[in-house]
């Protein structure tokens, strides 16, 4: 990602191809696949808590990079995060990333959004996927670092729990790629989320320590202001870690092998097609 320091928790670009009309990345292959099929594949069993924190930690430093770089990723979930050998997660699919600041101006009103024959300033702010979506977002409000720090949130409460988003609140694909498409079906799951406030289940304290379930509702608060930065919403994943018995760290040495022995039992023989996003 251009502007962000190399960190190995964000998708190196290894090579660009222009050769019209074919154009293409050259990025590193991950054959642990994607973290929604690792969570979610036939008798996936459920995350070990200490290998949950340290995939949480690492999307979180993946954004420390990505918002100190002035970008805002505006796609983060599993389908985005890949998995490497030693255990790392790794943020990916840049493809709808914006410069923060262009997001600040359209929010000021300062510079409009440009039209397009295919959507113009819609399909500019109204993006992502669903279940993963900020409630101003879904309002067609420009992302922000804030937004993204709310997907983390999903993203965290999904690899504690094992349950996808709002499985039991919609009748629709589990899969939704874009907003697009969610509308189909889902217009009622985007009206809660934004008037009602409506958020995944929680874990119970048996499973997650109360430091932990609090950083999540204040992630995914329904106001941006209050919302931790990911640097300090990584702190209070550290403090938590260490008041369930797990050391001071939620990643480290620790926090690796136990990934790479979760993902040594997952069975990858059904794996999710790639599918196109609209935007």
């Amino acid at each position: 990602m251009g502007g962000a320091a190399p960190t190995p928790t964000i998708v190196a670009l290894l090579g660009v191809l222009v050769e019209p009309p074919r154009y293409a990345l050259l990025l590193p292959y991950h054959r642990h696949g994607n973290l929604y099929d690792a969570l979610h594949a036939p008798g996936a069993a459920e995350l070990p808590l200490r290998a949950a924190l340290s995939l949480g930690a690492d999307v979180l430093r993946a954004l420390e990079a990505v918002h100190d770089a002035g970008v805002v990723h505006r796609d983060v979930k599993p389908h985005n995060i890949l998995l490497a050998d030693d255990g790392t997660a790794v943020l990916a699919d840049f493809g709808i990333a914006c410069r923060a600041a262009e997001l600040d101006a359209q929010r000021r009103g300062d510079a409009p959004a440009p039209a397009a024959p295919s959507g113009g300033v819609y399909r500019l702010f109204v993006v992502g996927t669903l279940p993963y979506m900020a409630p101003e977002c879904l309002r067609a409000t420009p992302a922000s670092p804030a937004s993204d720090a709310y997907a983390a949130a999903i993203v965290l409460n999904e690899l504690v729990t094992g349950a996808i988003p709002y499985a039991g609140a919609r009748t629709s694909a589990l899969q939704m790629h874009t907003v697009i498409e969610a509308r189909l079906g889902c217009d009622a799951l985007a009206a809660a989320v934004v008037a009602d406030a409506l958020r995944p289940d929680l874990p119970d304290e048996a499973r997650a320590p109360p430091s932990l379930i609090l950083l999540t509702i204040r992630l995914w608060s329904p106001s941006p202001s209050l919302r931790p930065h990911a640097r300090a919403a990584r702190a209070a994943l550290d403090a938590a870690a260490a008041e369930a018995g797990l050391g001071a760290e939620a990643g480290g040495a620790a926090g690796r092998e136990a990934v790479r022995d979760a993902l040594a039992a997952v069975s990858y023989t059904h794996l999710t097609l790639p599918t196109k996003r609209i935007v």
